[in-house]
């Protein structure tokens, strides 16, 4: 804000990751400098990802998010999802957050489907095989959609008051958000059914909410030139 810029408590340039953000900033403080910088922990959205998923099953992914509560209630709702449609050749990739001990992952898995499967390492290599990212409050939810693979962005309900990450821009054909298990249901299945080419809106995405990280973008950001 503009009264926090005059007593010295933000910085006195704040660097975003997209040109689609400056606004946000912008809004908040006409004044405020912000600048772009090259996306660097987002190196998959511009590193010849390949999306090669297993075409005889289709492979949800989901992020769990860093509550405990909020990871049940997600769970809670695909256990809901499997028992209610038993649908076929699908299967559940469940993430867990990177700081979540695995006293809680098998507290939060001990109940799951067959259909669900526990997976880690890097994000990027899960990505690559998935149809689908379902997550929250993340974003990799963001991430995915730049490498051109559609999401289910779920409301937490425990500890965030129904905050929404995802930016207004970005065309609701890609993405879902969903409040409930029916929502859930409903977006699965419009995704599964969906042979729409999202090459445009991932390039949107891209160009304006992920800065490349080239030399000269480097360069630049650190006022070499």
């Amino acid at each position: 804000t503009s009264y926090e810029r005059i007593n010295h408590v933000v910085p006195n340039t704040i660097s975003v990751q997209g040109k689609a953000y400056i606004n946000g900033i912008k809004k908040i403080n006409l004044k405020q400098k912000v600048n772009v910088a090259p996306a660097f922990r987002f190196y998959s959205v511009y590193n010849n990802f390949l999306h090669s998923p297993d075409p005889s099953i289709y492979t949800i992914l989901v992020l769990l998010p860093v509550y405990l509560k909020n990871s049940l209630y997600i769970l809670k709702r695909i256990n809901v999802y499997i028992k209610k449609y038993n649908p076929s050749k699908i299967r559940i990739w469940i993430k867990p957050h990177p700081t979540m001990k695995n006293k809680a992952i098998k507290k939060l898995t001990k109940n799951l489907s067959i259909n669900c499967e526990i997976v880690t390492g890097d994000i990027v290599a899960s990505l690559s095989k998935a149809n689908i990212l379902v997550g929250s409050m993340t974003t990799t939810c963001l991430e995915a959609m730049g490498l051109g693979i559609p999401v289910i962005v779920l409301e937490q309900p425990y500890g965030l008051f129904g905050l929404l990450t995802m930016p207004k821009g970005i065309p609701q054909n890609f993405w879902k958000h969903c409040s409930s298990a029916e929502d859930i249901f409903d977006a699965i299945d419009y995704f599964r059914s969906k042979a729409e080419n999202f090459q445009d809106t991932r390039n949107y995405i891209r160009e304006n909410y992920f800065e490349q990280v080239t030399k000269d973008s480097i360069e630049k950001f650190l006022e070499l030139k």
